[in-house]
């Protein structure tokens, strides 16, 4: 992770953290993001990515997603509104 900036290393160990913390160890299967934020909830889990990142998220902003997928991967696209 040498390679990318400090503010997303921050974001990725608190994501990674907070799932850890959080999420059911009880079962592998249920360990992935969307089984936390289940377990957990939205906001909480939120408040807490906040918290072990150290720093404010900036606000929402509006986007369209537009896919283009190729026969090798999927890329999406995403375009300010």
């Amino acid at each position: 992770m040498k390679h990318l900036k400090p503010g997303i290393q921050a974001i990725n160990r608190a994501l990674l953290g907070t799932i850890a913390a959080c999420g059911d160890v009880n079962s592998h299967k249920n360990t992935c993001l969307k089984y936390t934020i289940d377990y957990i909830g939205l906001e909480v889990f939120k408040a807490e990515v906040k918290k072990r990142a150290g720093f404010a998220f900036a606000p929402a902003r509006p986007y369209v997603g537009t896919f283009r997928v190729t026969c090798t991967q999927r890329v999406i696209i995403f375009a300010q509104v």
